[in-house]
């Protein structure tokens, strides 16, 4: 589907994958949320694809 609007699929990343990739660049996580997490309680139709998530970092040692 993002393809065919424009948007290539890079890459795919796992959870522990994607803290581990932010841990390698210096972030830690502060947040990770599965899209019913980030979703809850919205009354408008915004349903993203059931692979999406948000993750929050801020730099190691702030």
């Amino acid at each position: 589907m993002a393809a065919g609007r424009g948007e290539p699929w890079r890459t795919f990343l796992g959870p522990d994958e994607i803290r581990a990739l932010l841990r390698r660049h210096g972030f830690d996580v502060v947040e990770d949320l599965g899209r019913h997490d980030f979703l809850a309680g919205r009354a408008d139709s915004l349903r993203p694809a059931h692979l999406s998530r948000v993750v929050r970092a801020v730099r190691s040692g702030r």
